[in-house]
């Protein structure tokens, strides 16, 4: 066993088997993936340094947010009452629309003609078109 191999233990294997073998010995690679690490890193940090004070409002924001689930801890319950209630909603539409559909006989009413009423000894007609 070589000293690479043993340094390497037994992710020789991996390398060799997927062509990555050229790969782990070559300072350029490790060169170029140092570079881009160190400037990945620097963006990060730079953009922690520039944008703490929203960092802190956003921080902030939620310790507010929990306070107020803290003092109204139903709050959690209303999205499963919501659902529960068009869960109803839902189930009484398709009953309907099943009752209906398996009615045979049509029932209807027909009105010829629209009430009269008589106030101060004069007649008003009612009519849902004019109202």
């Amino acid at each position: 066993m070589t000293t690479n191999q043993a340094l390497l233990g037994g992710e020789q294997v991996i390398f060799t088997q997927y062509g990555l073998n050229s790969y782990v010995y070559n300072k350029t690679t490790f060169l170029v993936f140092a570079s881009i690490a160190s400037a990945a890193f620097v963006i990060f940090f730079l953009l922690l340094a520039f944008l703490r004070s929203r960092i802190r409002l956003a921080i902030a924001l939620i310790k507010a947010s929990c306070r107020a689930l803290r003092t109204m801890p139903t709050v959690f319950l209303m999205p499963y009452i919501k659902v529960f209630l068009l869960l109803l909603v839902t189930v009484w539409s398709i009953f309907t629309a099943l009752l209906l559909s398996t009615s045979t006989e049509k029932n209807t009413l027909v009105i010829s003609e629209f009430p009269q009423y008589t106030y101060s000894n004069q007649k008003y007609p009612f009519s849902p078109l004019r109202y």
